[in-house]
């Protein structure tokens, strides 16, 4: 009897420092839903690991709470003391807290579903991607800007957002999410 393989996320720190030194490619396997429409479960990523150089807008692979992340860098911030990476699920209202580059395994170059695979390391991939990052990043503004129109109007408590803010701006960036995902993956650049 064959024992099943272990995900990525379960090899631990040590191996994830592994694949950061060693710059191979990896395939994952994506199991949540804060990267829907663009990621599904079940979806196959590449990860080329050890990558030292992001774009806004990149699939970045990070090591967080014993578990393998994928994200969009929505902003990098260089300083004297290095590049950090601000990362936020298409699906998520808030950013993640920075990333430095030690903390990144990699950046995703590829996805697989249903048998077909496409390269998201192209330049109109990238030009997309770098478009959800901005949307993303401002329907996350919208939706904490709509808090504190409540919160000065209507007092504390309650949602964090009027219910109408938090629908617009969700579906605004999943249909745009979903038209330029659709666009891409149909004409397979």
């Amino acid at each position: 009897m064959t024992q099943p393989r272990p995900s990525p996320a379960h090899y631990g720190p040590a191996v994830i420092r592994l694949w950061q030194q060693t710059g191979q490619r990896k395939t994952i396997t994506v199991h949540g839903h804060s990267m829907q429409p663009l990621l599904r479960p079940g979806d196959r990523l590449t990860v080329a690991c050890g990558v030292t150089t992001f774009r806004r807008g990149d699939l970045v692979v990070f090591y967080r709470q014993q578990q393998l992340v994928v994200h969009r860098a929505v902003r990098l911030n260089r300083s004297t003391t290095g590049l950090t990476l601000v990362t936020k699920g298409d699906n998520a209202l808030r950013c993640d807290a920075p990333l430095t580059i030690n903390q990144v395994v990699g950046r995703v170059s590829g996805l697989s579903r249903g048998g077909q695979t496409v390269s998201i390391d192209r330049p109109g991939w990238r030009g997309v991607n770098h478009i959800i990052a901005c949307l993303s990043l401002g329907s996350g503004r919208l939706v904490i800007m709509g808090a504190r129109l409540k919160r000065r109007f209507c007092g504390r408590g309650g949602n964090p957002a009027p219910p109408f803010i938090r629908l617009a701006s969700g579906r605004l960036l999943r249909l745009g999410l979903h038209l330029m995902g659709l666009m891409m993956w149909r004409t397979g650049r």
